[in-house]
């Protein structure tokens, strides 16, 4: 035998197992048959996964409703901050306006009035 075969013999020869094995298989097995009866007792009680799953639809509805709302409050406060500024900037503009007819008063104003009094003489 080459030594990949002799490895391959030492390792499929049959050993025994552990102390106390077969007791933690059995414990295993006997907790897996509990969580299966779980199963069972709550599978074979349908009006109560049926509750479940109108619970389940009332939250996810709740939810989206939520979602929907805060949005649209979202949207409508956005809204509310564009007017704001449009009329603050058609304030600004208009003052904007009235500060440049003044400005030109003061320079045109005197001009104007002196090129009246050349023509009236």
């Amino acid at each position: 035998m080459d030594p990949f075969e002799r490895s391959l013999h030492e390792q499929l020869t049959r050993q025994e197992p552990p102390e106390g094995f077969s007791l933690r298989v059995m414990e295993r097995v006997r907790a897996l048959e509990e969580e299966t009866q779980t199963v069972i007792e709550i599978q074979s009680r349908p009006g109560l996964l049926k509750r479940w799953r109108w619970a389940a639809a009332g939250a996810l509805a709740a939810s989206m409703a939520i979602t929907v709302a805060v949005r649209e409050n979202g949207r409508r406060s956005q809204q509310a901050a564009a007017e704001r500024a449009e009329a603050e900037l058609a304030e600004t503009l208009q003052l904007a306006g009235f500060k440049i007819h003044q400005a030109r008063e003061r320079v045109w104003g005197p001009l104007e009035e002196s090129l009246e009094e050349g023509e009236t003489k």
